[in-house]
């Protein structure tokens, strides 16, 4: 496979991720606003309400954080930087960027 063609699928893997995340981000949003819907007696039990608010709030937070790394990765992807180390300016292992496609760092620096 040549490099070109590993680009255009890393590419193209970054964007399928950030429109799964805005899709999921989009899912728990509507979720939300239906519950909290004045009519909606679905939702009776103010506990189990205020823990789905929980557990929903951290699925929120944890797929806006992913989405912003992601996107981080585009701009680098655009900018000719994507795979580069941010601390020391090596590249990324190629493992690392398979596993988390969006890393901003080398084993060696990775915190």
């Amino acid at each position: 496979m040549n490099i070109h063609h590993k680009t255009v699928q890393i590419r193209e893997h970054l964007m399928m991720m950030q429109r799964e995340l805005e899709a999921r981000l989009a899912r728990i949003e509507a979720e939300r606003v239906e519950r909290n819907a004045p009519d909606n007696d679905k939702w009776s039990d103010q506990g189990s309400l205020h823990e789905r608010d929980d557990e929903q709030m951290a699925l929120q937070l944890a797929a806006q954080g992913e989405l912003n790394q992601v996107k981080g990765a585009l701009v680098r992807f655009d900018a000719g930087q994507y795979g580069l180390c941010s601390v020391c300016g090596e590249e990324i292992e190629a493992g690392r960027l398979e596993a988390l496609p969006f890393a901003t760092r080398c084993k060696t620096h990775a915190v």
